[in-house]
């Protein structure tokens, strides 16, 4: 299903475009937004992603949490994908992720997360 459309949250402009690359060359429709609530809100009522990737760096880091909790609230048949390097896969999924991709990954993990993702779609 290389139709599905998917966000990028990040305040890493760097992760935004590598994920965001990464899912443009598998042919998904694809695009990156910052933590700023006025941004996420335009770029999901834009869009309509099928699917939102959503990186918190730190363990503590409100604005992703912020983010997160916004998206699940108001996106609530979005499927998430948390991406982290200090959080744990349990402590994702408590979070409301469907999917966690531990830091540092490869495009091989990211496109296969995406994948179990989009097949896990009835669940």
């Amino acid at each position: 299903m290389s139709t599905a459309k998917i966000v990028v949250v990040s305040n890493n402009e760097r992760i935004r475009c590598l994920v965001r690359d990464i899912l443009q060359g598998a042919s998904y429709t694809a695009t990156g937004c910052d933590y700023d609530s006025s941004y996420i809100r335009t770029v999901f009522s834009c869009l309509q992603p099928d699917i939102s990737i959503i990186d918190i760096g730190l363990k503590w880091n409100k604005l992703g949490r912020d983010a997160l909790e916004y998206i699940k609230e108001k996106y609530p048949n979005v499927r998430i994908i948390l991406i982290s390097e200090i959080i744990l896969e349990n402590e994702a999924r408590d979070l409301g992720a469907k999917f966690f991709i531990k830091k540092p990954f490869d495009a091989p993990t990211l496109l296969g997360r995406v994948y179990q993702c989009l097949l896990s779609w009835g669940e």
